[in-house]
């Protein structure tokens, strides 16, 4: 079966890079690393539409709002999920409203977050495969 595209979004690259090793670690290996916004739409407006986007919001609502909606207007489903330090239910509250598919909290202990993040993924890859998207 044809692996599903992942795009990871983090302005730290070298945090962004040890989540792609854990998750290439393990069952995924069609994953993407991008340190900016503008860079990550780019791909996403010239061939390459990922099923998941795991993103970092930092703490600039405005700036994680207006990059759902970009993306969310050139490929609806595309699903973001954001995986974040930031401990706060009402900015996750507002990035669901505004469009993102979940909000997991990076923990000091990060094997329970990874986890919850691998199991989300699955769980939206196995529903792209059933409605046919990487085949």
């Amino acid at each position: 079966m044809k692996q599903p595209l992942i795009f990871i979004l983090d302005k730290n690259s070298q945090r962004g890079n040890m989540l792609m090793y854990r998750m290439k670690g393990g069952e995924f290996r069609n994953i993407q690393l991008f340190t900016s916004e503008k860079e990550c739409l780019y791909r996403i407006m010239n061939n390459g539409s990922p099923a998941v986007i795991i993103a970092d919001t930092g703490t600039d609502l405005s700036s994680a709002t207006g990059f759902i909606a970009e993306v969310k207007q050139a490929s609806p489903s595309i699903h973001i999920i954001f995986y974040s330090d930031t401990d706060d239910e009402q900015l996750a509250g507002m990035l669901l409203s505004a469009g993102a598919s979940d909000y997991i909290l990076r923990t000091p202990n990060s094997e329970a977050g990874l986890r919850e993040l691998i199991k989300n993924i699955h769980y939206i890859t196995s529903q792209e495969v059933l409605n046919n998207r990487f085949f």
